[in-house]
């Protein structure tokens, strides 16, 4: 709901701000300067952050719009595709779940959706071939969870990987946070094994 959401806005604002610094508290002196340092950041660090929230829920917006299409809809595995991308981004509690710093990111994300679906009609063959490499690293991500897998540092970071890999290969021209290949990918799935 839009409530929750507002609330899940303000508690990420905070837990943005107050950091690791909050964990290191042990006396009473630390607590009353973490709070005054809270006071003073978290309207500007809120306000950036709304700012953020409502332009990737627009981005969204327009990006269910684009799928609800005859047309995209008959495209059952590419609708499915980029239905699941998006419930992964957007769920119940996710600006909880989420680092701080990862919702600069998620406007991105959506735009290189929007984009794919905008090209898809071009060279639906290229699509369903660079989905097809997407895919075997996020059914493995998505396999892992449905598994019971812990969800470590490792997963997260595989998990963000393919995203960033989403972007370079459905909107290259977007950018990507970080370099991102078939080899990182499987790179950073051995870490996932390994237990990191």
């Amino acid at each position: 709901s839009a409530l929750q959401l507002i609330k899940d806005l303000v508690w990420s604002s905070f837990y943005a701000v107050a950091d690791e610094r909050a964990v290191r508290v042990r006396d009473l002196q630390s607590f009353e300067i973490l709070c005054s340092d809270i006071r003073r950041e978290i309207g500007p660090e809120h306000q950036a952050r709304a700012k953020l929230l409502s332009e990737v829920l627009v981005k969204l917006s327009r990006l269910q719009e684009a799928i609800q299409t005859e047309d995209l809809q008959s495209r059952e595995g590419v609708y499915q595709d980029i239905s699941s991308q998006g419930e992964d981004l957007i769920y119940e509690g996710f600006l909880l779940d989420i680092e701080s710093d990862r919702l600069a990111h998620y406007a991105r994300y959506l735009e290189g959706a929007l984009m794919r679906v905008q090209r898809l009609q071009q060279d639906p063959a290229r699509d369903a071939r660079l989905m097809a490499e997407v895919q075997v690293f996020s059914q493995r991500y998505f396999d892992h969870l449905a598994d019971g897998g812990e969800y470590t540092e490792g997963l997260d970071h595989f998990r963000w990987l393919i995203e960033e890999y989403r972007v370079s290969l459905f909107a290259q021209t977007l950018g990507t946070a970080e370099k991102t290949s078939v080899k990182r990918l499987q790179d950073a799935w051995r870490v996932v094994t390994s237990g990191g």
